[in-house]
């Protein structure tokens, strides 16, 4: 059954908007992602890094509210997000433009939380439903995917890819990769050893052993330059203005 069509109501649950509403907030829950990354790469060897190209543009409205009406019972809540989503945009040149059928506010108050509903059903429900076996993690639209091994990681960017474009979505695709998680337990060879999550780089680094002393190629997370971080940042800060207080009234 297609999750998108499930006829069970779901009433939303203030813990529901609180786990949604975390995803985007760069704290306590960014760092919690972060470990979850770095002890997956322990355990599988694979990763498939998705890059969603131009996701907030390209949220379908028809499957989104399809999303919403799942957990939304009260028919003027439906109405006002409807025309929310419709709402025109006026750019500084002066010149309004329609949406067209897809995208969300940017800088909306209420997109951290209606994009991360259509991903849970887009992307999240649907792989613990097809593939149990691939633990993700997701932090907004940044996802990492953790595979047993080369075929299982292509295997699972072939189907998410398909997903994605029933869902009206495209992976990047030259962003979208797969990577070996290099390091002195696991030493084949493969082009791609690297990825960024979250403004962390992770690849093999040379580390030191607490219990022997003795210097080892791990597999660990080191920062991006500054650079890379801030302009990470000021994309965040353009989508969600709104985020945080001192954006709103002007401090960086």
């Amino acid at each position: 059954m297609d999750l998108w069509n499930e006829t069970k109501s779901i009433p939303i649950s203030r813990q529901m908007v609180w786990e949604a509403y975390k995803k985007v907030r760069a704290n306590k829950s960014a760092h919690q992602a972060l470990a979850s990354v770095r002890e997956n790469c322990w355990k599988t060897d694979w990763v498939t890094d998705l890059d969603i190209k131009g996701f907030f543009d390209n949220i379908d409205h028809a499957k989104l509210m399809l999303a919403v009406e799942k957990h939304v019972p009260e028919n003027w809540v439906r109405l006002y997000i409807q025309r929310w989503l419709e709402m025109p945009v006026l750019t500084k040149s002066g010149e309004l433009i329609q949406k067209q059928g897809k995208g969300t506010p940017q800088g909306g108050v209420i997109s951290p939380l209606l994009s991360n509903l259509f991903l849970h059903y887009a992307f999240d429900k649907w792989l613990e439903k097809t593939d149990g076996t691939a633990n993700f993690t997701r932090y907004a639209d940044d996802v990492i995917v953790h595979c047993k091994n080369k075929v299982h990681a292509e295997r699972t960017l072939n189907a998410i890819r398909s997903r994605m474009k029933s869902a009206g979505l495209e992976l990047h695709p030259e962003k979208t990769k797969i990577v070996y998680c290099r390091d002195y337990r696991r030493k084949d060879k493969y082009p791609t050893v690297k990825f960024d999550f979250l403004g962390y780089s992770f690849q093999a680094r040379t580390a030191k052993s607490k219990k022997t002393g003795k210097l080892f190629l791990g597999y660990k997370r080191y920062k991006t330059s500054l650079n890379r971080a801030y302009r990470w940042l000021e994309r965040v800060k353009g989508q969600y203005p709104y985020l945080f207080y001192h954006w709103q009234v002007g401090y960086s």
